[in-house]
């Protein structure tokens, strides 16, 4: 099992995943942004982990042809380390594309999370700004039923209300009690889901920081197979039997020392 870094900021990932997909109490927003980040990754990372699986096997296979062939230089003609080194560009060919495609997908899906975390920051001030609006109205409701309650006092004092007065008093009051605890329940609703959301939104502000850590390793790969592909094409274009065998031999060197980083990176 690999444990380097391109490991390591998979399984970061990994547990950002399993964090998101634990919040519950968000905003109806917020809760879409959730879903589709756990269906982004759900596609994702299984590329990832197959493309870094592909590229750890092309690793350790060009490792072994490399030694092979240096092992036989000086016993193998111009035209047969060209033969093995073209058959080198080959296997080095569909890994090269996979990671490509990864690089892409890996881009856009980190694209997707900024402009996410950009929603979730629109979504913070919505709900602070109906925490105001509800606020407002409760402390107009309080006043309300502060009033009517002074007026129940007043007339009782004076015994004006009798008992048909005394019922509508007793609705009005109902009426008041239920306008200020709904509102006040609002205000618990929404704090609550301001509290999940500001929890939600630092693990995704973490994820976008791990999702670019892992797009940089990508892009890493990606440049490592490029330099690889392109030196092996160069030692294959300068390949001639009037070539030193130590020369080759360091080209070989070179090679394989490219191929070690990027198992390496890989990994």
């Amino acid at each position: 099992m690999s444990n380097g870094m391109l490991s390591q900021a998979i399984s970061n990932i990994q547990q950002l995943q399993a964090t998101i997909n634990g919040f519950s109490g968000l905003p109806q927003q917020a809760i879409a942004i959730q879903q589709s980040t756990s269906a982004l990754l759900n596609d994702l990372l299984p590329q990832v982990q197959e493309m870094q699986k592909q590229v750890l096997a092309l690793g350790i296979t060009l490792q072994s042809q490399l030694n092979q062939q240096m092992a036989i230089l000086n016993t193998q003609s111009a035209d047969q380390l060209r033969a093995a080194l073209q058959q080198v560009q080959t296997e080095i060919s569909p890994v090269d594309g996979l990671v490509n495609q990864t690089i892409t997908a890996g881009k856009a899906a980190n694209e997707k999370i900024i402009q996410d975390n950009i929603e979730l920051q629109q979504i913070d001030v919505s709900l602070q700004n109906s925490i105001a609006g509800l606020q407002s109205n409760l402390a107009g409701a309080n006043q309300q039923l502060d009033t009517l309650n002074k007026q129940k006092y007043y007339w009782l004092a004076l015994g004006i209300l009798g008992v048909p007065g005394l019922i509508a008093m007793a609705v009005e009051l109902s009426k008041a009690q239920d306008n200020v605890n709904g509102l006040q329940g609002q205000i618990n609703q929404i704090q609550q889901q301001i509290q999940s959301q500001q929890g939600f939104f630092t693990q995704t502000q973490s994820l976008s920081g791990n999702f670019t850590t892992l797009v940089d390793k990508l892009t890493g790969l990606g440049s490592a197979i490029t330099f690889l592909s392109r030196d092996i094409g160069n030692i294959t274009h300068d390949l001639d039997d009037d070539v030193p065998r130590q020369q080759i031999q360091l080209l070989f060197s070179v090679a394989l020392m490219e191929v070690n980083t990027l198992v390496t990176d890989a990994s």
